[in-house]
């Protein structure tokens, strides 16, 4: 009976290694389904203006279907490419061939949502304080851009620059103002897949980055 029962635990004991390993060994590709926030490997161009619903607005290109990123093991520098760059990489293998010794990270797009459509992204860089002013002018072609924190994460956010011509937006003189920058507030969901060098797949999760689109100058009072 004794015997029976070391016989038993010693067999309890190999399985839980059993598995401690194996949740060791495949811990890395393991998918986490839950989405976390992140911040884009590269700022969102602007494509210009527009004027929608009688506002000139800042209209920003659409984010990439796809996105690869290598690392260079020894500087650490990030080489981006993005869509039309990569399909001059082999179809059968994202590995390039600049960079053969460089874990890489794969993005492809899953869908989007306006997380606001009218969403103060802060005030307007070039102005520090509240003013009284009939109104304020700014340039068509020349813009300015900061970065804002949000619930997802950052994003980079461009404004038409102050100017002592352009187009004109009224505010009311008896009262203290100061321009700030509106517009949608998107967010895009992306799954993210890494890979060692040798193209072996490490890991794969999902994260949303938050972008905006369709900004434009509206003026708040005090």
């Amino acid at each position: 009976m004794k015997k029976v029962i070391q016989s038993f635990l010693c067999s309890l004991f190999v399985l839980a290694l059993f598995f401690i390993n194996n949740s060791i060994v495949h811990g890395a590709e393991k998918n986490i389904e839950e989405a976390e926030n992140g911040v884009l490997p590269f700022e969102q161009k602007v494509k210009g203006t527009e004027i929608i619903d009688g506002k000139r607005v800042t209209v920003y290109e659409d984010l990439p279907d796809k996105i690869i990123t290598y690392e260079n093991p020894i500087t650490k520098e990030k080489t981006v490419l993005v869509d039309n760059e990569i399909s001059s990489l082999s179809v059968d293998n994202e590995i390039s061939p600049l960079c053969a010794s460089c874990d890489y990270t794969v993005q492809t797009k899953n869908y989007q949502w306006i997380e606001k459509q009218d969403y103060n992204f802060g005030w307007h860089p070039d102005f520090s304080s509240y003013k009284r002013a009939s109104g304020y002018y700014f340039s068509v072609t020349k813009s300015v851009s900061f970065g804002v924190s949000v619930g997802y994460g950052f994003v980079s956010v461009s404004a038409a620059q102050s100017a002592s011509a352009g187009y004109f937006i009224e505010a009311d003189y008896s009262k203290w103002s100061r321009p700030a920058v509106f517009g949608v507030y998107m967010v895009t969901n992306y799954k993210e897949e890494k890979y060692n060098a040798a193209g072996k797949l490490l890991s794969t999760t999902y994260k949303n980055y938050p972008s905006a689109q369709k900004t434009y100058e509206k003026v708040l009072y005090q």
